[in-house]
């Protein structure tokens, strides 16, 4: 029987400094592109140099024949001296606009080249040092204990090398990283997930865990005046994993929600998924017509800041009409996903990732791996004997119609209308930036704010789908589309028939089992006690911490028996019925 574990990090960064000022530096490689600072991981290489012992003759080292512009982050201009000091100290400071909190500074060095031996850091507010202190790294990714509180800028001075070496620095970070572990000082007491994915993407469900820990030295605890637990922030990013023999497996990368601390000691995380994080945001909306999902999926990422995402070519090409309503950016996702018949999954990744569901077996659950107290338990549901999708056409008004009208005092709003507008024309304000469904607009005296556009409509047809050959008797179930505003003409009766398909999975399955490699999406192979079921996995609620335990929930369609599965009747990767 395997040895489990559960392990946690939860990463104490602020996570708004990055994006705030720009570094400086007083001396600096010709190569070097000081911007890289801000990246936590990339590649380098092992050049040859005129260091000390640089340039040895082994075969590791590579010749600098023009690196590029990002091959480093930051070296000094000039090697140090056979002290390893530098006739100019290299210092690298950064100005902030705002104020920003950390418990620490880590720095992150290449591991092709020696440490630094010594290096000081200040973090200032103003002209005021708020905290500093001198280190000596031992290690390449190196914790620098200075927790200050509202500061304005930092100044690293690396003040000595080993001797005739270049000053390098790979990356910094505002604050650290606490790594917990099952049975460890540092304890993780209990560690659950919940994964989940609606195959037809008709909401976006998003994935939550929550973790419990011990810390001796009550670093959480608000009454500990030298506590970490101000340096906890909103989209603070909780890792989670899962060791099994030794081996390190990533469960789930996700963000804080909500934190509480018991006795001190004791600290119980509650964290949710990017898309939790995309709930409360506004995008505005658009208009589209033949434009690509993934060019629209592109649109709503970059507008939300987030660049951690995958969108497989078959949704990527899919060719989209219609509107997108002002709405969150986790709902204008599904409404992309949906009317290209995906998913959206966020699942053992960082990011999010949008494809379609495999109907092909891609992972087994063997009678060995399933507990059957409580008792494996599969029932059917209602049969849905047809689909209603409605299929939204927007035609552009041929008379300037009114989009916005009020009064309004002096200043800069943004107005939003109910319908997309295109062509906008205004009275009594200037218009500044518009779209489909807003305009920021300046208004200089206080006046009736009139805003005029050629207005779309939407015409709607319905495409449906029937089953004619019901049982007598059998009452007619029929599932409704109606607000799925891309999809079109052009999508709707492929769309009519993937959720026609969907809905003959009847059979809802409910097991717990010991974890092997599946996960929310998988299209599943279950051994019962006489039978093999198909099934997609909808739903996993995953123990780490009490032998890697899964409850899980999963929807198919029919049942093979036991004998036929081992024969050769049905193999995974096999399709697995008639969908």
């Amino acid at each position: 029987m395997s040895v489990t574990k559960a392990r946690a990090i939860i990463n104490l960064f602020d996570t708004t400094a990055k994006d705030d000022g720009t570094y400086s530096v007083n001396t600096i490689f010709e190569y070097s592109d000081i911007d890289q600072l801000n990246y936590d991981v990339y590649e380098t290489t092992k050049y040859a140099t005129c260091e000390q012992d640089r340039f040895l003759l082994d075969g590791t080292y590579m010749l600098m024949n023009d690196p590029g512009i990002n091959e480093f982050s930051y070296w000094s201009e000039h090697v140090s001296d056979e002290n390893g000091e530098f006739v100019t100290v290299p210092v690298i400071t950064r100005v902030f606009e705002n104020y920003h909190s950390s418990s620490g500074i880590t720095l992150t060095f290449d591991p092709n080249y020696p440490l630094p031996k010594e290096i000081e850091i200040r973090l200032f507010d103003g002209q005021n040092t708020l905290n500093s202190g001198v280190f000596e790294p031992d290690d390449y990714t190196y914790f620098c204990d200075v927790p200050a509180e509202n500061y304005k800028g930092i100044e690293l001075r690396i003040t000595e090398t080993e001797p005739y070496s270049y000053a390098r620095l790979l990356a910094i970070n505002y604050g650290q990283s606490l790594v917990y572990e099952q049975g460890s000082e540092r304890d993780v007491i209990k560690a659950s997930l919940l994964e989940e994915i609606d195959i037809i993407t008709s909401e976006v469900a998003i994935n939550t865990s929550e973790l419990k820990t011990i810390d001796a030295d009550e670093i959480f605890d608000i009454t500990n005046p030298d506590g970490l637990y101000k340096f906890l922030q909103e989209r603070q990013l909780i890792q989670l994993f899962e060791i099994i023999d030794g081996q390190t497996y990533e469960m789930a990368n996700h963000y804080l929600k909500e934190w509480s601390t018991e006795n001190g000691v004791v600290s119980t995380f509650k964290c949710q998924d990017v898309l939790g994080l995309m709930d409360g945001t506004t995008f505005r909306g658009n208009l589209y017509e033949e434009v690509p999902a993934g060019e629209i999926i592109d649109e709503i990422m970059s507008d939300y800041d987030f660049s951690d995402y995958y969108v497989s070519q078959e949704i990527y090409d899919t060719l989209l009409s219609g509107v997108i309503a002002p709405c969150t950016h986790r709902q204008a996702l599904q409404q992309v996903v949906f009317a290209c018949g995906g998913v959206i999954d966020t699942s053992r990744s960082s990011g999010i990732r949008v494809y379609k569901t495999s109907h092909s077996v891609q992972t087994t659950i063997t009678k060995d791996r399933i507990f059957f107290n409580p008792k494996y338990k599969i029932t059917q549901e209602d049969q849905v004997s047809g689909v209603d999708v409605t299929a939204h056409h927007y035609i552009r008004e041929s008379a300037r119609s009114q989009a916005y009208k009020a009064t309004l005092d002096p200043g800069r709003y943004e107005v939003r209308f109910s319908e997309p507008f295109e062509s906008l024309t205004a009275s009594n304000c200037t218009i500044e930036s518009s779209g489909y469904y807003y305009a920021i607009i300046s208004v200089s005296n206080t006046a009736e704010v009139l805003i005029q556009g050629y207005k779309y409509t939407d015409s709607i047809s319905l495409f449906s789908i029937r089953n004619n050959d019901l049982p007598s008797g059998t009452k007619a179930n029929i599932k409704t589309v109606k607000n799925a505003t891309l999809v079109s003409r052009t999508n709707a009766a492929e769309l009519a028939e993937h959720l026609y398909d969907f809905y003959q999975y009847r059979l809802s399955h409910e097991l717990k089992i010991i974890c092997g490699n599946e996960k929310a999406g998988n299209f599943a192979a279950a051994q019962s006690e006489s039978a093999m079921a198909a099934m997609v996995v909808r739903q996993m609620n995953i123990d780490l911490t009490g032998g890697y335990l899964a409850s899980i929930k999963g929807i198919g369609y029919s049942l093979k028996n036991v004998e036929d599965y081992y024969t050769g009747e049905l193999r995974a990767g096999e399709e697995m019925g008639v969908i």
